[in-house]
């Protein structure tokens, strides 16, 4: 099942990529790259 399938799965990624987003916001030393790993590293994490 993938992600997108899955509206708990789905409810989880949104909550880490708002996380993430004040991080990015608040922490000048937050680069996208590493906001892409992030999100990345998140959703291996949710569908495990």
């Amino acid at each position: 099942m993938s992600i997108q399938n899955n509206p708990l799965h789905q409810s989880v990624a949104c909550e880490i990529e708002s996380g993430l987003k004040l991080e990015y916001e608040n922490v000048p030393q937050l680069t996208d790259a590493l906001c892409m790993i992030g999100l990345d590293n998140a959703i291996v994490a949710v569908k495990q």
